[in-house]
């Protein structure tokens, strides 16, 4: 855990550091209302493990991680059929879980655990949403509403209420493996990437008709790129990795359906191009 200057946003100190109960964490979900942090672990010993936030310091709630059972190795080999993201909704009553399958032989599921005295349920509810295939990564639309990227297609939307059945599904023609996901506060689109193509493709995450759920694409011009992974929004703007060509595509979304690449922000080549994630 790192605290973040007030005064300079680049300088980060570092203030705790702790055992995430598993061999390879990939994802962290944090509730500003809980306190908490829950970190997802992949690798031969799979599951969540969730901590308190208390003055600096990263406390250990749970005796042992919520096992998910996946058939994992340390390292994994992926991405099919590996823990993906987790996910508070936006009310903290609910821990989300995605898990991508591989096609013809495993399914991919969501795990949810109830937050029940401002503790995370040891007790997962699964399922398999209809249709899905590769889930990956997810962002609410609003506390109950969910998109999820699907590598094998595109991405699906489901009620978290009623996850068994999608209320919509996306095909994006031409995609090789959509992945990422954010919504925007300022229009309430969704938006997702694709590490293998140089598009932006944003998605209405509450429309029930497929054919009319694409609201635009926006092919990127500049700095090469030719995939983008992680993304995330912020106020009338998308900042999304490139990490092949070494930086950052911001987009202008503040009108609806017409997204706008205006820039493409180089970060420094001692990074390399394994970057994976961000925030802002």
């Amino acid at each position: 855990m790192f605290a973040i200057s007030g005064n300079d946003p680049t300088k980060l100190t570092l203030l705790d550091v702790v055992d995430s109960q598993g061999e390879f964490p990939v994802s962290v979900a944090v509730s500003a209302k809980l306190g908490m942090a829950c970190v997802l672990n992949g690798g031969a010993k799979n599951g969540v493990a969730c901590f308190k936030v208390s003055k600096g310091k990263l406390v250990k709630m749970d005796v042992k991680q919520r096992n998910l059972k996946v058939a994992l190795t340390t390292p994994p080999s992926g991405p099919l059929g590996t823990v993906s993201q987790v996910l508070f909704n936006p009310q903290s009553t609910a821990l989300h879980v995605t898990v991508k399958g591989v096609p013809g032989k495993t399914d991919g599921f969501l795990s949810t655990f109830a937050v029940e005295n401002k503790t995370v349920s040891a007790t997962e509810k699964r399922v398999n949403p209809a249709g899905s295939l590769v889930l990956f990564g997810a962002a609410f639309v609003n506390d109950n509403q969910l998109l999820i990227t699907d590598a094998a297609f595109g991405a699906v939307s489901i009620n978290t209420k009623n996850p068994s059945n999608i209320t919509n599904k996306v095909t994006i023609d031409g995609q090789a493996a959509t992945c990422w996901a954010a919504v925007s506060e300022k229009t309430k689109s969704a938006f997702v990437t694709d590490v293998a193509k140089g598009k932006l493709v944003e998605i209405d995450p509450l429309s029930k008709d497929g054919n009319k759920t694409i609201l635009g694409i926006t092919e990127l011009t500049k700095g090469n790129v030719n995939g983008l992974i992680d993304l995330v929004a912020g106020g009338n703007f998308i900042y999304a990795l490139a990490p092949g060509q070494q930086g950052i595509s911001v987009f202008d979304v503040s009108t609806k359906g017409k997204a706008k690449e205006i820039q493409f922000m180089p970060f420094p080549s001692s990074l390399g191009t394994q970057v994976q994630g961000m925030t802002v």
